[in-house]
């Protein structure tokens, strides 16, 4: 049984499922289906916000074949599709992993890493989370990375605070600019990972854990398993007093 987090599990896997992030989303899928998506790229915005989620989602849309550009969803058949999940994918936390132990070693690989592409079905994705997390020293280290030519992959950075980003860093970057999602779009969320868990929250329920937690999506969703466990214990007892 998986010990992931709600938010991790339930977290959207195409692009018709990520909420609120109408504008941006479309800036990804029309760039993506002139195939001049950039290679270097900063998704910014809040936590909760689809950052991640739309990276993976791209991932997913790059390997594809066939990808239904006005439904939004692979088509499951090509053979990047049939290919395990995450296959033309490198991840990496900068939270809780050290650059030095992921970036500077590839670097140091050469070029010819960094211009191949995934050799099944397009480019691979390099997605680098919570960018802000590294030095300065380390920022500067990326510029080498971004003065390559003809590099065919696409490196995807991450982060909530643009403005602790090294800024001559920021300037080679596409910067895609994410907001924090309605209420309304935050209450679909928790329905949705609800379902996914198979919780039985009541709708009432779950928009009073919208609003308690908004706009800090990530913590309402992992703290809805927690919640249906109090409130079968105290069903009469107001949602503030079990949050």
């Amino acid at each position: 049984m998986s010990r992931d987090s709600l938010s991790i599990k339930s977290r959207p896997t195409n692009f018709r499922d990520i909420k609120g992030q109408d504008d941006v989303v479309a800036d990804i899928l029309d760039l993506a289906r002139e195939g001049s998506f950039p290679a270097f790229s900063i998704f910014h915005g809040p936590s909760g916000s689809g950052k991640t989620s739309s990276a993976l989602a791209l991932a997913r849309l790059l390997k594809c074949n066939d990808y239904n550009f006005s439904k939004k969803t692979i088509c499951k058949k090509c053979e990047g599709c049939q290919s395990a999940e995450g296959a033309n994918l490198f991840h990496v936390n900068c939270a809780v992993e050290n650059i030095r132990d992921h970036f500077v070693g590839e670097i140091r690989q050469g070029y010819k890493f960094y211009s191949n592409p995934w050799s099944c079905a397009g480019p691979r994705v390099h997605l680098y989370e919570e960018i802000h997390c590294w030095s300065k020293m380390d920022h500067a280290k990326l510029l080498k990375l971004t003065e390559m030519k003809n590099v065919q992959n696409v490196f995807i950075f991450t982060t909530t605070v643009l403005e602790q980003i090294y800024k001559p860093l920021v300037s080679r970057f596409t910067p895609f600019s994410f907001r924090s999602v309605s209420l309304e779009n935050a209450v679909q969320v928790l329905i949705g990972a609800a379902n996914c868990a198979g919780l039985n929250i009541s709708e009432d329920d779950l928009w009073k854990i919208a609003e308690a937690h908004y706009p800090d999506l990530r913590s309402a969703v992992n703290l809805l398993p927690l919640f249906e466990l109090r409130r079968r214990r105290q069903p009469d007892i107001p949602v503030r007093n079990l949050l």
